[in-house]
């Protein structure tokens, strides 16, 4: 996590809590949330969407995905 997003957060009088990938229940965090940031990243693991990998893929983390999108589900 980029440390602007920490910083503009917090000038917004929010305080931030990271989430790891890998969270057994990540949806489970949202009742004590007012909102997320997903910062962004490598491509999305093929596996997530149905494709196959390709050598332009870079980045790319399954557990991470999989947390972000249970998160934005």
């Amino acid at each position: 996590m980029p440390a602007e997003y920490v910083t503009c957060v917090r000038a917004a009088g929010g305080r931030v809590v990271l989430l790891p990938p890998g969270e057994p229940d990540p949806a489970g965090w949202l009742d004590d949330l007012d909102g997320i940031v997903l910062a962004g990243g490598g491509d999305l693991a093929p596996e997530t969407w149905g494709g196959t990998g390709a050598a332009e893929n870079y980045g790319v983390d399954l557990e991470r995905d999989r947390t972000e999108l249970a998160l934005a589900a």
